[in-house]
């Protein structure tokens, strides 16, 4: 089993590869998106309740597909708020002798915050105040998370399609 972990800063472009590595290869994708704004919806973005079932109900799922020996594609702006989750991810799929692609994603700040306003981005981090208010809270997001060997990709000048060839390439090599 595989998991593939695309992390990085709001609007570096993470759902967006995602999407196409797992329209290219037919591997299933968990985002925090999927349950994010549903249950935000129902108790707000900042609610430690919020946190919880999102953090309770992601684990589950990637226990499920563990178990099953499924390869996973996660995407994750990681932070010392959740980084114990994407550590609990990994820890499950080493535990299985899994693999583990970390893949970092960068992005010039500028890059950032023209793609931060794109209408795609309404349920999240979707305007430069709400982005710079991020990366002042969490400076922590665009430093290298976990061990190892990972591939660094920057997007600001690449195409999704192009972003998702090099994880395919460092993936099967």
């Amino acid at each position: 089993m595989k998991l593939i972990l695309l992390y990085g800063p709001p609007a570096v472009g993470k759902l967006t590869v995602a999407k196409q590595l797992s329209k290219t290869t037919g591997i299933s994708l968990l985002h925090s998106h999927m349950m994010l704004n549903d249950i935000a919806q129902i108790f707000g973005y900042d609610n430690p309740i919020r946190k919880k079932l999102e953090f309770e109900f992601k684990t589950r799922i990637m226990e499920e597909a563990v178990g099953e020996r499924m390869d996973i594609i996660t995407t994750g702006s990681i932070t010392r708020d959740n980084s114990d989750y994407y550590r609990l991810l990994m820890k499950l799929v080493k535990e299985k002798n899994g693999t583990v692609f970390l893949v970092q994603f960068k992005a010039g700040k500028e890059a950032l915050f023209d793609r931060v306003k794109h209408e795609s981005r309404k349920e999240k981090i979707n305007s430069v105040e709400k982005l710079e208010e991020f990366f002042k809270k969490y400076p922590e997001n665009l430093e290298k998370f976990g061990e190892g060997e990972q591939l660094v990709i920057d997007t600001t000048r690449l195409s999704p399609e192009e972003s998702a060839q090099l994880i395919l390439k460092q993936i099967l090599s």
